[in-house]
């Protein structure tokens, strides 16, 4: 994951007693986390390496590229939580019911049409589609995303980047 990120959210989580300021941490890291992957994606979209591709068709599926993994590393840290506020049964059969869904969606997709744009466009659906159960879910649970303390990133940073280069040399 970006970071350490999915570390820090457990992390960040389990150590902070007050509600309002596990909050700001949670907040901070999902805003750490979209401004890391805003940047990657950036560079993903740039033009010296589209330019490497010479190929159009294969220039329009970057966008997917850049998107995709940010929304797949929301999902992986939105379910630490959803174990975290006790939902981890939940958690199981909503996995294994997306994944039945997902691999259902894209047989039907490319039996039907074999476009690779449509089968991106139907697994960034389903992972938006997610993420928005998740955070409803998380709700319920009284647990709030929002409230982003910029002065926090420091400590979530000290935490999470040797979590991250961790996990990246052990991996």
């Amino acid at each position: 994951t970006i970071l350490g990120m999915m570390d820090g959210v457990n992390y960040f989580y389990s150590n902070c007693a007050e509600e309002k300021n596990r909050e700001k941490y949670l907040s901070t890291i999902f805003c750490l986390q979209a401004v890391v992957s805003a940047v990657a994606g950036a560079v993903i979209m740039t033009l010296p390496l589209l330019a490497s591709f010479e190929n159009k068709d294969v220039e329009r599926l970057l966008f997917f590229a850049a998107l995709l993994p940010f929304l797949q590393n929301c999902i992986g840290m939105l379910q630490i939580l959803l174990v975290c506020v006790g939902k981890a049964r939940l958690l199981a059969i909503r996995n294994l019911l997306i994944s039945l869904v997902r691999l259902l969606v894209v047989v039907i997709v490319v039996m039907g049409s074999k476009n690779i744009l449509l089968i991106f466009l139907t697994t960034l659906t389903l992972d938006v589609l997610q993420i928005l159960l998740f955070v409803l879910i998380l709700r319920k649970n009284k647990l709030h995303l929002g409230k982003v303390s910029f002065p926090l990133a420091g400590e979530i940073l000290r935490y999470c980047i040797p979590m991250g280069l961790f996990l990246m040399i052990n991996t």
